[in-house]
């Protein structure tokens, strides 16, 4: 069975305040969860209720200007990002 995702083009231009859903695809998340959410919580830009936890990554509502914090912060903690998407949501 295929399933389809909607996903919105990054506005890397935007620097408003607005939160995105945005979608980081992080390698072996069933190993590295933990370091996940130390990270995430030690940074103090989202929300704690903004962060769904899957078994593939992670979905957190963020500014898109805290997109590259986030890469920064995982990548120097020795994760591996693969996909990184806001996903489409209809008003």
């Amino acid at each position: 069975m295929y399933t389809t995702l909607l996903i919105n083009k990054i506005d890397y231009a935007d620097n408003s305040d607005n939160l995105g859903n945005v979608f980081f695809m992080i390698g072996e998340m069933n190993k590295v969860e933990s370091q996940v959410m130390d990270i995430i919580r030690s940074s103090d830009l989202v929300d704690e209720s903004n962060v769904v936890y899957k078994y593939n990554g992670v979905d957190m509502k963020i500014r898109i200007q805290d997109i590259p914090f986030f890469v920064k912060s995982f990548t120097q903690a020795g994760l591996r990002i693969y996909n990184i998407y806001e996903e489409y949501e209809p008003s």
